[in-house]
Parts: structure tokens; sequence; C-alpha cells
């Protein structure tokens, strides 16, 4: 039985400062009656105060690329580790933390000038958030959060105005046939409170999806039912779990969220359980298989526009002004990394190959670092491990695909002759 906590509210200040603001009004002098009418209209109103920009955490900044490490020697640690793109090595950010004090599923997540370790939480524990630099060597500050609730950071996006983090949360329901109540909320990094931003009820909640930069904004999405669906939803452990009976009236819309007001504003809406898009620089894109087409369009637009692409294309890896990474099957039907040149039009195949659960498959693209290269999985062999068993001092060896990580440039992926820098990792590193 999960424990049941009191929804986290609004702090109570607020609603003093709101009851003394009204109470101060009120004593306030009638203006005169001789006063012009034109006088009061020509009051221009208050400027509001400028907001701090949004903008989206992720797995790399300009040091390097981020991932969670942890512990095979009984220590039971988990911490940040970070492939820095200066000198190709692997160092540890911050650190570790053990994971009977701090809690499973630790998540870096970081932006130009900070790195956020953060444990989501749940039924085995509060969760917590710990900051440091992109190279710091020990945490700057942590935070635990009230028990009874869990961080929706896993396979979801967290976002950042430099003074809070805003993120999807849930206060976790004490009976299973009840959901938990979803909302997305503000982390204060000046006082560690979580507070809504939303004010959600009923079945279908929304999914933080990413920022509108334009009009600093959050973009959440929202599953909803049409109203002559026939069926009710039923909850079962925490969560609609009859999904697959309602989809043929499942529809999915993505919001625009004032996270000052709480103001929605509906952008677009698809068809089915899943919306297809993905954003960057303020435009969505999704790749049409059956078209071989490129779709994007700006947020602010109703109209979508088309780029014909190759029909080998199956997966988009990266976008950029003048570039398109994607993967798919090449004529050998081994799946292939291909660059698309937005200019020319013309669409190259990368010769890098390495094996992945036994068998031949592209690189992986990670990040691009800014400074014209890019981080790459280049090789994934079968390498034994040694990983400590559930008695004092027994290990046991297993097999499994350690990654080799390397920087390459463009013109790298297009040569196999011309080398990249290997990265250097840690004697401990397991992916």
């Amino acid at each position: 039985m999960r424990k049941h906590a009191t929804p986290i509210r609004l702090p109570a200040l607020l609603l003093a400062l709101a009851l003394a603001g009204c109470a101060g009004q009120a004593k306030q002098p009638a203006p005169l009656a001789s006063a012009p009418a034109a006088a009061a209209e020509s009051v221009p109103a208050p400027t509001p105060e400028p907001r701090p920009p949004l903008h989206l955490l992720g797995d790399s900044n300009s040091t390097g690329w981020y991932s969670r490490g942890y512990s095979t020697d009984g220590e039971d640690a988990q911490w940040v580790q970070c492939i820095r793109f200066d000198d190709a090595q692997e160092i540890i950010v911050g650190k570790p933390l053990t994971i009977e004090e701090n809690g499973f599923n630790l998540l870096p997540l970081v932006d130009a000038d900070n790195v956020y370790g953060i444990i989501p939480g749940g039924i085995d524990g509060p969760p917590r958030i710990y900051r440091t630099g992109p190279a710091g060597a020990a945490w700057e500050q942590a935070w635990t959060l009230p028990e009874g609730i869990a961080l929706s950071v896993w396979y979801t996006t967290v976002a950042s105005d430099g003074e809070a983090l805003y993120m999807g949360y849930c206060t976790i329901s004490d009976d299973p046939s009840r959901q938990d109540d979803v909302q997305i909320g503000r982390f204060d990094l000046a006082t560690g409170e979580l507070t809504p931003v939303t004010d959600w009820d009923g079945y279908y909640r929304g999914t933080l999806f990413g920022v509108w930069q334009a009009e600093n904004k959050l973009l959440f999405t929202r599953r909803s039912v049409a109203a002559d669906c026939p069926y009710e939803p039923v909850i079962s452990h925490y969560t609609i779990s009859n999904w697959e009976q309602l989809d043929p009236w499942v529809s999915t819309t993505l919001y625009a969220l004032d996270p000052h007001t709480g103001e929605e504003t509906a952008l677009l809406t698809e068809k089915g359980q899943f919306f297809p898009w993905r954003i960057q620089d303020d435009r969505l894109y999704r790749l049409d298989g059956e078209t071989h087409t490129l779709c994007f369009r700006a947020l602010d637009s109703d109209e979508t526009e088309t780029l014909p692409m190759p029909a080998q294309a199956s997966h988009i890896a990266a976008i950029s002004p003048d570039l398109i990474l994607f993967e798919g099957r090449n004529e050998q039907d081994v799946w292939t990394l291909y660059l698309y040149d937005r200019a020319t039009g013309e669409t190259q195949a990368s010769p890098l190959y390495r094996l992945g659960k036994d068998e031949t498959t592209c690189v992986r693209l990670l990040c691009e670092t800014g400074a014209g290269e890019y981080l790459i999985v280049r090789d994934s062999p079968l390498a034994p491990k040694q990983i400590h068993g559930m008695s004092p001092g027994e290990y046991y060896t297993v097999w499994i695909n350690q990654n080799a990580y390397e920087l390459v440039t463009r013109e790298a992926l297009l040569d196999a002759a011309i080398p990249g820098r290997p990265v250097i990792l840690r004697d401990d590193h397991i992916d």
C-alpha cells in the first residue's frame, strides 16, 4: 500500500500577501470628485516585469555529454559521469551517491551552467535534487522533497528559467484503483519548494513536452477521449489500463502553458495515443515514412511544410540548419547512418558501423559538441565484466556489449580513413 501525502499547495504566504494587499486597497482615499475622468484614463498601465527565459535541460552542454554511472563493487553507489569534449576523457561530476541513502534511478540533466542529478522518488523514498557546475567535483546544493510524491523526469522533459525547474510530478495515491494526481510543478531553486503551475483534474492529464522560446511558455501534450466513446477509463495500479480499448476514440493535443498564470492554449491535435512530432528551435518536425517526407511547421502556424527525403529514411537522428542525419536500411538491409545536405539535396551514407547485440548496425549519434564534432558510439564489442553478487565477497563475470565512444568530425562520418578522437573511459565505466 502506498503512503498518501497531502497534495503540495502554494505557500500560505501568497494568500497572506493577497489579503494584505486587498486590505491596503480598502484604506485608500477615494479620488477627488473634481478630478477629470481623462486624467485617470491617461495613466499608462504598469509595465510587467520581464521574466527569465525558459530553456530545456538535456544530456550535453559545451563541456561534455553526461550519463548515469553505477558501481559493481558492492558499494551500491551511483553517480553522474561526463565525457569531456576538450580532452576526450570521462570524469565523475559531483560525488557518488549511495542508493541506500538516496534512492534509485539517478537522472543527470544539464544546461550551460548547471548539472542536476535528479532522483525521482516514489514509494521507496522521497525525491532528491542535486546541483553543481559543469565539471564540479562536489554537489554544491542538495534538496530532499516531501515523501508521497514522485517526479516525472524519465522519458519526458524538464525545463528551467535559471530560477526554477519545471517538471511533471504526481502525488501518490494510496488506492491502486484511483489515479495518481499528476501536475506540472515549479521547483524553486532558492527556496527548495515545489508548487503546482497546473490545476488538472479528471482522467486525462498532461506530459511536459518542450519549451516555446519565442513566447516563453512551456509545452505539454494531453491525451483525451472523444465524447462518443462507449467505454469508460478503467483505473488499475494507479493509472488508466484500457488504452487499447479506448484507442479508436483517442487523440493527443499539444498545448502552450504560461507557467505564471496557468493559461493553456491548444496548438495542434493528432489522432491516436502518441504525439508524432519532435521540437527544435520552436519548430515541430516529424518523418512521414509512407511519403518519405520530412514535415515541419512553426508553433504559431497552421501550415505544414514538407521536404522530400530519401526512401531509406526511417529515423531522424539530428537536425541542424544545413544537415539532417537519419538512419535507415541500405540495399544490403543493414541499418546505416545517412547525412542529408539541405542545401544540395545530396544524401551520403556513412561507412561507419559497429557491432550491437550480435548484429552489424550503424554508429550511434549521441550529440553534437558545438565545435564541428559529434560524439558517437563507435563500437559495442562484447567484453567481460565482474559483477558483485548478493553475498559479501561474491563476484561473477558477465559478458556485455561495452560501448567505445569517439569524437568525430562530419568528414570522418563519411570517410572511415579519417581518425576520430577515442574517448578514455574510467576503469569502472558501465553502460
